[in-house]
């Protein structure tokens, strides 16, 4: 419901980065198919080649078994809570990523990694 101003599409944008410092969409794999975000120059170099890879490059090694854990989660349940972990950036920094399980923009429940519709929507919101 709306009286005037942004379309919706520009809205939901707002709404989504006034929530998160970096906005990913992944397919099933985990596979990096959309990056955006205040939060990308902090990655520096990394970011530049993450589209087409897998998300989990850009996760300080030592997170990245919970970083696995967390998607495996996110296809079991469809949602993720909040999960802090550092991305790999110059220096390393704290996030909490939360997500939800999609396919074509509507909510699932679960997934398979293997389905070519399913994608996975990962907020990622700095902590102080």
């Amino acid at each position: 419901m709306s009286r005037a101003g942004a379309p919706a599409p520009d809205r939901y944008k707002a709404f989504a980065f006034a929530a998160a410092d970096l906005l990913v969409e992944t397919d099933g794999n985990g596979r990096t198919l959309f990056l955006a975000g205040a939060h990308l120059r902090r990655l520096g170099r990394a970011a530049e080649g993450a589209l087409g890879s897998p998300l989990r490059g850009l996760v300080r090694q030592e997170d990245r078994r919970l970083f696995d854990a967390a998607l495996a989660k996110l296809l079991a349940d469809g949602r993720l809570g909040p999960t802090v972990l550092q991305l790999d950036g110059s220096p390393a920094f704290s996030c909490a990523m939360t997500g939800l399980l999609h396919r074509e923009g509507m909510p699932a429940a679960n997934g398979q990694a293997d389905d070519p519709a399913l994608r996975l929507a990962l907020c990622f919101s700095a902590l102080p």
